[in-house]
């Protein structure tokens, strides 16, 4: 988790990181392994073949290796970060691009999730939705593991950061520690 810190501010506590599904990955899984699995299956025949059969062995085993990697890197990039004040989108597009987008809980407005097609409805994946407050901002969460349960854990959160906060910042009344016993409590609810 210590890789996840430069995404918290000071102060802040990670509570719940979610991931989208393995088998929403399935296909790029299959790719990549096919062709390293068939690079090694036909590595005799190739070799034999001289030095245009090394070169197309060579190709096969690194564009597998290399579709396998990425998959990877965007299974284990692509998250939501549920902190005790925020959150927090990580959205990662291909090796190098990532977006972060994030959202205070007494910002969110409307939560909703969706579920559709033949496979989210057997492996229980779908998308969770988060509308700001105005409409200005949609945070969307794709194929997330149990997303009702998701939606429901931050509708908990987003209805004691709203009753705790009287203006965007914080509550004088409340302090920090106070906020993060309530923020325990629904995730102690939720388990």
């Amino acid at each position: 988790m210590r890789k996840l810190d430069k995404y918290l501010k000071p102060g802040e506590e990670l509570w719940q990181v979610y991931k989208r599904h393995g088998l929403t990955y399935f296909l790029w899984w299959i790719i990549g392994c096919l062709l390293v699995l068939g690079a090694f299956f036909f590595l005799w025949p190739l070799f034999r073949i001289g030095g245009w059969g090394v070169l197309i062995f060579l190709v096969l085993f690194f564009v597998g290796a290399g579709i396998i990697i990425r998959t990877v890197r965007l299974w284990n990039g692509n998250l939501l970060l549920l902190t005790n004040q925020r959150v927090i989108d990580i959205s990662r597009s291909g090796l190098f691009g990532e977006t972060v987008s994030e959202m205070p809980f007494y910002d969110i407005q409307d939560i909703s999730w969706a579920r559709k097609g033949f496979w989210a409805a057997i492996w229980r994946y779908g998308t969770v939705q988060l509308v700001s407050a105005g409409g200005a901002v949609r945070l969307l969460f794709p194929n997330l593991i149990k997303p009702a349960d998701i939606a429901a854990q931050i509708a908990g959160l987003k209805d004691k950061a709203r009753g705790l906060a009287s203006e965007p910042k914080t509550n004088p009344l409340v302090t920090s520690q106070e906020r993060a016993e309530i923020i325990k409590e629904v995730f102690k609810q939720k388990r």
